[in-house]
């Protein structure tokens, strides 16, 4: 298999597209950045920040911008490692629940593009000890690539509607 972007050797799968380790790792990095660029983190000062995966795409796109992190106490918002699949965990209990869909502006989920299958291969690439999850969706996503990101899709276009 080639790679789809750059045509060398590919050996990860990134939904049903082969990529190479290199453009693998671009990928998952510009859904972060995207991520943070629309969450606003980017004017905020201060940043609580506990886990380590956070922290490392926090460091990798802030760098050394003068944006305090900790690890508790006062911050402008959280930063907390929510993946894909527990997004659309927590959105499938608000409705059983009858519960609104409005989301807390302060808490950050910094991966909900990214699944845990895509990460581990992120992390597998880049040397960082990560364990996924197993989740009731995998085994739908098995046989119907793309179906949590579609769900994923279908949830933010409910959660506009009801702004």
């Amino acid at each position: 298999m080639q790679c789809y972007k750059c045509g060398r050797g590919a050996g990860l799968i990134l939904t049903t597209i082969a990529y190479c380790g290199r453009c693998y790792a671009e990928i998952i990095e510009k859904r972060v950045r995207k991520k943070i660029r629309g969450s606003g983190l980017g004017k905020m000062k201060v940043l609580m920040v506990k886990d380590r995966l956070c922290r490392h795409f926090i460091d990798k796109v802030f760098g050394k911008s003068g944006k305090r992190i900790v690890a508790s106490g006062k911050a402008d918002a959280v930063v907390v490692p929510c993946f894909l699949e527990d997004e659309i965990d927590d959105f499938m209990i608000k409705i059983a629940g009858n519960m609104g869909l409005r989301e807390n502006r302060k808490i950050i989920k910094l991966f909900d593009t990214i699944s845990y299958y895509e990460m581990r291969q992120y992390c597998k690439l880049r040397g960082i000890k990560f364990k996924a999850k197993k989740t009731s969706l995998d085994g739908i996503e098995a046989r119907y690539p793309g179906t949590k990101h579609a769900m994923m899709k279908s949830i933010k276009e409910l959660r506009a509607c009801q702004s």
